[in-house]
């Protein structure tokens, strides 16, 4: 925990240095290569690589990573050969043309994280903390420091210092945490076989039928902002959104995660102990509104200074971007730890439903304003709808964990 913590808070760090030696349309394009690969990266393995940890015998979860490998290497084959055949049309759709190079680099980037989850579960597996804290640092300062490297050695490289640091910051992570894995697997190699690989596929089989679509789902939810607004408005909307969701997502995100397991473990055991959740729920409810009820309320206040102030003058409107999507990000906050109650009471099905709903009114926000071209309500939009879903969400969850049945 503490290793991926750190690994976030880096670019956190980082960001009003990389702001001063960046504008918001290398950041807009930068985002935009991202959302790309974020949403077919969480696919690359079609979700294998969560069962690694599952099989008693270390040499059927390497037959998984041998599944997974094989897997990660198609789709990325499939992308490669997609761009090379559509790079003009994908272009045109992302009104971005400094995209057009990098999306060559989009299968290279969903083939490196693939490798790097299918051995990030192997070392989890294994209980090799440090060694997963060392890979997942290694990534984040590799690429920062590129990022801020580059731009002082070879002035002007613009877009391509902020992508490539970010390539090349997962390339040398990959091969950390290869080569701290490649030992211990290759000691189990000689029990692969393709008939154990297709009896583990077909045993593991819900990972890709019912993981992935809900993991695809979630990471569309965060990625297609980005994508819709760089093809409607420009990379600089885009760039300046994705810095003003970075700067508050992720230190919220991190206070929100782990108030999340823990709530998560305490609920678990109250549940097996045949104990009521919703006071647990409650008391999580009141004490989240109690610790961000002013700093988001400051947050709403201060946003445009603040941002003007911490990343640089041409970042100001991030400042105002932020302002608007506050509402949203604080029930965001509120919520998202107590998405557990659902996980725990086998209500995932409906949960499910919810994400959905909530890609359809993102992308029906998004349309609205892109086609009256109006940045400002294609924000507030996205804000009040995604707003909406949540505070659903938000009831649905406090009515389950109250109406859950105690069994005696």
């Amino acid at each position: 925990m503490s290793g991926t913590a750190l690994a976030q808070v880096i670019p956190v760090l980082l960001s009003p240095v990389l702001t001063r030696l960046y504008s918001p349309e290398q950041y807009g394009t930068l985002a935009l290569f991202t959302a790309v690969v974020g949403i077919f990266s969480v696919a690359a393995t079609f979700r294998y690589e969560l069962s690694i940890m599952l099989p008693e015998q270390d040499s059927d979860a390497v037959n998984i990573i041998v599944l997974s490998l094989i897997l990660n290497f198609s789709l990325s084959t499939i992308l490669l050969i997609i761009t090379f055949l559509f790079n003009k049309q994908l272009t045109d759709l992302f009104n971005n043309p400094a995209i057009s190079g990098w999306l060559y680099f989009v299968p290279v980037m969903v083939f490196l994280i693939g490798v790097f989850q299918s051995m990030h579960y192997w070392l989890s597996r294994k209980k090799h903390y440090r060694k997963l804290s060392a890979a997942w640092i290694s990534r984040s300062g590799i690429k920062g420091g590129a990022q801020v490297g580059v731009i002082y050695a070879l002035p002007g490289i613009g877009t391509a210092g902020l992508i490539g640091g970010a390539i090349f910051g997962q390339f040398v992570a990959t091969v950390i945490i290869v080569r701290q894995s490649l030992m211990q697997i290759s000691s189990a190699f000689q029990k692969v076989s393709f008939k154990r690989i297709t009896e583990l596929a077909k045993t593991y089989k819900n990972f890709p039928v019912i993981n992935t679509p809900h993991a695809l789902v979630n990471n569309l939810s965060s990625n297609l902002p980005v994508m819709l607004l760089t093809s409607f408005f420009s990379s600089k909307v885009a760039g300046l959104y994705s810095l003003a969701l970075m700067a508050v997502m992720l230190p919220t995100g991190l206070v929100s995660n782990a108030i999340g397991q823990v709530f998560y473990q305490r609920i678990s055991e109250a549940h097996n102990k045949k104990e009521a959740l919703y006071p647990y729920t409650i008391r999580l409810v009141k004490g989240l509104f109690f610790v961000s009820i002013i700093p988001f309320g400051l947050l709403f206040l201060l946003a445009p200074s603040l941002f003007g102030l911490i990343f640089g003058g041409q970042w100001t409107e991030a400042g105002l971007y932020t302002r608007i999507l506050t509402p949203w990000i604080l029930m965001r906050f509120v919520v998202a730890p107590m998405s557990y109650v659902p996980l725990v009471l086998s209500q995932q099905g409906k949960a499910f439903r919810i994400e959905v709903a909530g890609i359809i009114v993102v992308i029906i926000a998004l349309m609205v304003g892109g086609m009256l071209e109006n940045v400002t309500l294609t924000l507030s939009l996205l804000s009040c709808f995604s707003l909406l879903v949540l505070v659903y969400s938000f009831s649905w969850i406090i009515s389950i964990s109250k109406n859950a049945k105690i069994q005696v």
